[in-house]
């Protein structure tokens, strides 16, 4: 969007934050990293753009990787044929997954289940984009976790910045 906005002449100005990959599974209780059990993380898009030759994500490669998050943007339109990919190149089925629907919004929604069931869940329930998909192991610890969901949507929040005025 930025180069776009840049030959357009238009001006913008980049904000850096958190990207949704980290923050979604954060709040919804799933760490992206565990001592003892996922020593690494990796970001990929699900959905690749129509102008590229081939698929240029290496599902087969991911698959195989051990002690690993996978998050996954923009995946929701294609959730079952990331799954099975994953699953054919022989990632477990019973891989804990999860898609996080509106992740850090009020109305974030999070639903967990077994890398070879998350599609048909997903789909069940309505999910749909914006959505992060997280394959891990570390999903499994979202019921302990798990924070964000329990707070009253009325909920007043309060943050100081500073105390000059106070």
């Amino acid at each position: 969007e930025a180069i776009a906005l840049k030959k357009a002449g238009i001006e913008f100005e980049i904000i850096p934050g958190i990207t949704s990959g980290l923050s979604a599974p954060v709040y919804s209780g799933i760490p992206i990293t565990h001592r003892g059990l996922i020593t690494q993380c990796i970001l990929v898009t699900g959905h690749e753009s129509d102008g590229k030759s081939g698929p240029q994500v290496e599902w087969d490669k991911l698959a195989k990787l051990k002690n690993t998050t996978i998050i996954i943007y923009m995946g929701a339109s294609r959730i079952e044929t990331i799954c099975k990919n994953l699953i054919e190149n022989g990632m477990p089925p019973s891989m804990p997954a999860a898609v996080i629907e509106n992740g850090t919004l009020q109305s974030q929604r999070c639903i967990t289940a077994r890398l070879d069931c998350i599609a048909q869940e997903s789909r069940s329930r309505g999910f749909h984009a914006p959505a992060i998909i997280v394959i891990s192991p570390t999903v499994a610890l979202q019921d302990m976790m798990s924070w964000f969901d329990h707070k009253s949507p009325l909920e007043e929040r309060i943050a100081l910045t500073e105390d000059e005025h106070i």
